[in-house]
């Protein structure tokens, strides 16, 4: 899993260094695994159950196609301890037997500040044979 930040990081507890509240996660799991795990056949049912053990609501949901790449992408917003809302923004893609995931997280309003740029990294993936 790779932690992206505008900022630095720190690599013990993987929060921006200058406490700005919001990140890009990249990472991937081997398919067979979290289809099992979470009783799914499908990308869209893997992520949907995914989504149901977070208990925070979908705010968007649905099919993407990207590159050539078939994919999922979802959107929580999870109400945090301290009232803020803590978005969630993920994209799941399916490569080599790998479900590929890229997410941008964080409260408002630095979350709202990053949507583009986050889209814009997103739009860059490609498939590799």
């Amino acid at each position: 899993m790779i932690l992206i930040s505008q900022h630095s990081l720190d690599i013990k507890t993987g929060e921006t260094k200058e406490h700005l509240p919001v990140f890009m996660i990249i990472g991937y799991f081997n398919l067979d695994t979290v289809l099992e795990m979470y009783h799914a056949v499908t990308l869209e049912q893997y992520v949907q159950n995914m989504a149901k053990t977070t208990k925070c609501p979908i705010a968007h949901q649905g099919a993407v196609r990207l590159n050539g790449l078939d994919g999922y992408k979802i959107r929580l917003n999870c109400e945090s301890v301290n009232g803020e809302v803590d978005n969630i923004y993920n994209y799941f893609f399916i490569s080599n037997g790998k479900v590929v995931f890229l997410s941008l997280k964080g409260i408002n309003p630095y979350f709202y500040r990053n949507i583009e740029k986050f889209e814009e990294s997103v739009n860059t993936i490609r498939a590799v044979h």
